[in-house]
């Protein structure tokens, strides 16, 4: 249901936070990645 699903994902998020802050990884580095690959094929 959509309650685990959240709980799910949120236990997700954390763990790939940690990992982010342990490798010194800031969210906008991901953003950018992301935004590279949506105009990759532009």
């Amino acid at each position: 249901n959509d309650e685990n699903l959240s709980w799910e994902i949120a236990d997700l998020l954390y763990f790939i936070m940690v990992l982010m802050a342990k490798k010194g990884i800031k969210l906008q580095d991901i953003l950018n990645e992301l935004w590279s690959r949506r105009n990759y094929g532009n």
